[in-house]
C-alpha cells in the first residue's frame, strides 16, 4: 500500500526501460562525479580487455566513451548480466552510441565460476550490482575475479553500502542535503529516500564487510572514495 518496491524487477522488460529513463541523480547526487572518477580510473589502467560484471543497460560504457571515445579502439568489453531485459538495452545503447569492441552474455551472478571467457581480462568493473545478491554470493564473484587477474590488476567495485542511520540520522539527512545543494537536477528528499532503502530487500553490507570478503580471497583493498552510502572499492590481487 505504501507504493515502495521491495524488490527490484530487472526480468520485466517494462522495469527495465523505466529504470533505464529516469535521472539516477534523484537517489544519488554524486553519480556523475562517481561514474567520472570510476572512467579516470578504468583508462589509466590501460586494459586490454575490460569485464564489466553487471553491465546493466551499458550506461558506465556510455560515459567512458563521451568522456574517452578512443578508449574501446584499444580495449574490448566483455559486459555479463542476469537480466535478458537490461543487456536488451545495452545492446541497443551501444548500436545508437556506436561504442563497438563489445560483447554481451546472459549469465547470473550465483552461476559466474562456471562462466568460461575466451581471454582473461586485466581489469574487473562492478557497478552498482552486488547489493542485489546475498552476501555467499558475493564471496562466490571475489573469488572468481581472484582467480581471473593477474597480481597486480585492479578490481573496481562502486555501489551502495550501508549506513548508520539510528543515533546519527539527523547528520546523515544534513549531508543529503549538502549533496542536493551542489547538483541542479532534481533529488528526492531524503526521508523518501531513508524510507525507500529501508523497505528494499536488497542485501547491502558494509565497506568494512566488503573488504573482509575481498582480503579473504587474496585481494588488497582501499577504498580512495566515500560518498554518503557509495563507495569505491580498489581490489588488487
Amino acid at each position: 500500500t505504501s507504493g515502495i518496491v521491495t524488490r527490484d524487477a530487472w526480468q520485466s522488460r517494462d522495469f527495465a526501460s523505466s529504470w533505464d529513463h529516469v535521472n539516477n541523480v534523484r537517489t544519488n547526487p554524486e553519480r556523475e562525479s562517481q561514474l567520472a572518477l570510476l572512467t579516470e580510473l578504468v583508462v589509466q589502467s590501460t586494459p586490454r580487455h575490460l569485464l564489466d560484471l553487471g553491465i546493466g543497460s551499458a550506461l558506465v560504457e556510455s560515459a567512458m566513451h563521451r568522456r574517452y571515445p578512443e578508449f574501446f579502439s584499444s580495449c574490448r568489453v566483455t559486459g555479463l548480466d542476469a537480466s535478458d531485459a537490461m543487456l536488451g538495452l545495452a545492446r541497443q545503447r551501444c548500436d545508437t552510441e556506436s561504442i563497438g569492441n563489445l560483447q554481451l552474455a546472459q549469465v547470473d551472478f550465483a552461476d559466474i565460476a562456471t562462466f568460461e571467457l575466451l581471454s582473461p581480462p586485466d581489469t574487473v568493473i562492478c557497478v552498482q550490482a552486488l547489493h542485489e545478491v546475498d552476501h555467499d554470493i558475493k564471496r562466490q564473484v571475489f573469488e572468481y575475479v581472484r582467480g581471473l587477474l593477474a597480481p597486480g590488476r585492479p578490481f573496481y567495485i562502486l555501489d551502495r553500502f550501508t549506513y548508520p542511520a539510528d543515533h546519527w540520522l539527523d547528520d546523515w539527512q544534513a549531508t543529503w542535503r549538502w549533496m542536493r545543494s551542489k547538483v541542479d537536477e532534481e533529488v528526492m528528499d531524503f526521508d523518501v529516500y531513508h524510507e525507500q532503502y529501508r523497505r528494499k530487500t536488497d542485501h547491502v553490507a558494509s565497506v568494512e564487510d566488503y573488504s573482509r570478503w575481498l582480503e579473504a580471497s587474496g585481494f588488497r583493498t582501499s577504498c580512495p572514495y566515500r560518498g554518503f552510502n557509495r563507495a569505491l572499492i580498489i581490489a588488487r590481487a
